[in-house]
C-alpha cells in the first residue's frame, strides 16, 4: 500500500503492479469543498473527461486500470426520470456507446460498465447482450433496486441470470434510487458542507440494506455464479452487517423457512460479493 500526497489517498499494490483506484476525490481538484461545483468545463480538469490527459494523470499516479461508473444523472436515473421511455431508452443506448469508444483509446486500462433501461426488462436485456459484445465488463445498477422492486419480485430474475450467463458483474452505486429521505433529513440550518458529510455517511452504509435484501431474497442462491460489487460504499462496515445477518438469519428461524440455502447470508457474500474503498486504513484492514 502507497501513500500518494498529492492525491491525499492510499492505492493498493501487489509487489510492483499498482491495483485498481481511483484517480482523485469526487471533486477533481476543484478548489472548493463539496458540494459546490465547477460551472463551467473551463473549471474542470480536463484529465476527468479528455482520454490522453486522462491516461497520463494515471500513469502519473501509478493508477493501472479504472472502471468508468457514469455520473450522477445516470446512477441515480435523475436525468432519465425527465425524459420519455422512448428518449430514455436512446438516452441509454447513446450514453453506453460513448463509453465504448471513450475506453477503446485505452481498453485494457478502461473498464467500460453498461447502464440499463432498467424499468424496461426486455429492452435491459437486449442492452446487456449489446454491451456485452462491444466488451463492457458488468453492469451499473442503483444502490436501492428494491425501490424499483428489482430484488424481491422474481420478473427480474432474467437481468440476473443474464448478466450470469454473460460474466458480468453487478455493480450498485451509491447514492441512486430514492435519496428523497437523506435529502429531507438535511436541516439548512446545519450548513451545506455539514449536511453533504451526513448524508454522504448514509449512502454508504444504505448499501448494507441492499446486500440483506439480495442474499435474504435468493438473488445469490439461485444464481451462484453471479458476482455482485458494493461501489463506492466503504468497506469497514462489511463484518458488523455480516455478523448481525447471519445472527438475524438464525434467530429469525429463516434457515428453518429455506433450507434449501445451503450457506449462511455470510457466507453467499464471501462467494459472491465485493467492497471497495478509497480513504479507510485501519477498518479497511478490519474488513480483510
Amino acid at each position: 500500500m502507497r501513500w500518494h500526497e498529492d492525491l491525499q489517498e492510499e492505492v493498493w499494490v501487489l509487489g510492483d503492479e499498482p491495483l485498481i483506484g481511483a484517480a482523485t476525490n469526487a471533486m477533481a481538484w476543484w478548489d472548493q469543498y463539496p458540494p459546490d461545483c465547477p460551472k463551467r468545463l473551463a473549471d474542470v480538469d480536463p484529465a476527468t473527461w479528455e482520454i490522453k490527459a486522462r491516461l497520463a494523470l494515471m500513469d502519473e499516479y501509478g493508477i493501472k486500470t479504472q472502471i468508468l461508473y457514469p455520473n450522477v444523472g445516470f446512477f441515480a436515473a435523475r436525468l432519465l426520470k425527465a425524459a420519455d421511455r422512448e428518449l430514455q431508452l436512446d438516452i441509454v443506448k447513446a450514453y453506453n456507446d460513448w463509453q465504448t469508444d471513450w475506453s477503446s483509446e485505452a481498453p485494457d486500462r478502461l473498464i467500460p460498465i453498461t447502464s440499463l433501461p432498467f424499468w424496461d426488462i426486455n429492452a435491459t436485456l437486449i442492452e446487456i447482450q449489446r454491451c456485452a459484445a462491444m466488451g463492457h465488463k458488468g453492469v451499473n445498477l442503483t444502490q436501492d433496486p428494491a425501490h424499483y422492486g428489482q430484488l424481491d419480485d422474481r420478473h427480474w430474475d432474467p437481468l440476473w441470470a443474464a448478466c450470469q450467463e454473460a460474466g458480468l458483474p453487478v455493480n450498485f452505486h451509491i447514492a441512486t434510487g430514492d435519496i428523497s429521505p437523506f435529502l429531507r433529513s438535511a436541516d439548512p440550518d446545519n450548513g451545506k458542507h455539514a449536511n453533504y458529510a451526513s448524508v454522504g455517511v448514509s449512502f454508504f452504509l444504505e448499501n448494507a440494506r441492499t446486500i440483506s435484501q439480495l442474499i435474504c431474497g435468493g438473488v445469490c442462491h439461485r444464481f451462484p455464479s453471479l458476482n455482485f460489487v458494493s461501489v463506492e460504499s466503504g468497506v469497514g462496515w462489511i463484518p458488523f452487517a455480516l455478523a448481525a445477518l447471519d445472527w438475524q438469519w438464525l434467530n429469525a428461524g429463516a434457515h428453518k423457512e429455506h433450507p434449501d440455502y445451503e450457506l449462511l447470508p455470510s457466507e453467499f457474500f464471501k462467494r459472491q460479493i465485493y467492497g471497495c474503498f478509497w480513504f479507510e486504513d485501519a477498518t479497511a484492514k478490519f474488513a480483510l
